[in-house]
């Protein structure tokens, strides 16, 4: 794709540049008022069936400071107009991150000024012609030092993608590989849930099964689906009976032998 090519190159000479510029106020010339107040620092509000519950909104409910960023990026991309280019953008820096590492040390470097991570970012986006949101956006990421959470941010993006797209995402954690047929057996369990179920008969959404493997779970798996939530691990079974013997007996009443 020519745009991930055209970064590619740009990361090269953009990034290291980045590092000899002054330190200045005046490097920040990024607009943050394009985003909501999702994507602020210092509010504890979760993101919200808030976010103005119009058709902008993203069509989950996902919660955490990165889903707070995302949902005000969705946002501010849908009322623009350029959804599907900010997250073919947003996924090139994603890449690049993956792919690189001297990019991935110069967004996440703690000891490098904030000023210069942006006028880095600035450089780079209007280098690869990337969209004022994509560009705002980052720069917003890196003012309040969340450059880190990047990738968990394109990864509640790509859940709001993939639910407006009208499709119901599962992804299921196992402590191992699983075979075809186990894997048979989940996606038909996974299909009979409630959640999934009410939405493929109600908005006849198409369900798709996404799979990781964990092994700190020991057995079982767990299934994430949208907001929803399902541990059926082993490891949760074992804390389960840590809680019930740890707590103290009553021995009150208890007949003296």
């Amino acid at each position: 794709m020519a745009l991930r090519s055209t970064a590619s190159a740009l990361w090269s000479r953009f990034v290291p540049a980045a590092r000899t510029l002054p330190c200045t106020a005046s490097s920040s010339v990024f607009n943050g008022r394009l985003f909501s107040a999702d994507a602020k620092e210092g509010t504890e509000n979760e993101p919200q069936a808030v976010a103005e519950r119009d058709e902008h909104a993203p069509p989950l409910n996902l919660f955490g400071k990165p889903a707070r960023y995302a949902s005000a990026l969705y946002s501010a991309s849908s009322k623009a107009g350029v959804l599907d280019k900010v997250m073919e953008e947003f996924k090139t820096v994603i890449d690049a991150t993956d792919a690189n590492p001297a990019f991935k040390v110069f967004l996440e470097d703690p000891t490098m000024p904030t000023q210069k991570k942006i006028a880095g970012l600035t450089a780079l986006c209007d280098g690869a012609s990337m969209s004022d949101i994509t560009k705002n956006f980052l720069c917003l990421v890196a003012e309040n030092g969340r450059l880190k959470e990047t990738k968990k941010i394109y990864g509640h993006m790509d859940e709001y993608m993939t639910a407006k797209s009208g499709q119901v995402r599962a992804i299921v954690t196992t402590a191992e590989p699983m075979t075809e047929e186990e894997f048979a057996q989940v996606a038909f369990m996974v299909h009979d849930m409630p959640y999934v179920n009410k939405d493929m008969v109600d908005g006849e959404a198409k369900l798709s099964i996404d799979t990781k493997i964990d092994t700190r779970i020991l057995g079982g798996m767990t299934v994430a689906i949208g907001e929803k939530f399902y541990d059926f691990s082993l490891k949760s079974r074992i804390m389960d009976i840590q809680r019930v013997v740890a707590k103290p007996v009553d021995y009150t009443g208890a007949q003296k032998l």
